[in-house]
């Protein structure tokens, strides 16, 4: 079997292309590491819910991925979405 010259992704990186898969905007993906393993991921107003999922299943299952990733390393990890909405005082921040 001949070794791979292709580096495999870190964690903010393998998050971004996750991310970007989902949406319908990729190019207004925008995932902000606030301190290692502690993410927000930032998309278009109109992808939010794509990211989330029906009753929070999407965000769940991209949080069960990366906490099994890091607990290889005895690490935890954090994962946020941002809802525009809540910042321009629209709606109230909802915890996902």
């Amino acid at each position: 079997m001949a070794t791979s010259d292709v580096e495999p992704l870190d964690n903010f990186d393998l998050l971004t292309e996750i991310v970007r898969a989902l949406v319908v905007n990729p190019a207004s993906v925008v995932i902000e590491e606030i301190s290692k393993n502690d993410f927000m991921i930032h998309v278009h107003p109109a992808d939010v819910g794509k990211i989330i999922g029906k009753s929070g299943k999407t965000i769940s299952i991209i949080r069960e991925i990366f906490y099994r990733i890091v607990a290889l390393d005895g690490e935890r990890i954090s994962i946020n979405v941002e809802n525009p909405l809540a910042a321009s005082g629209e709606v109230e921040m909802a915890s996902c």
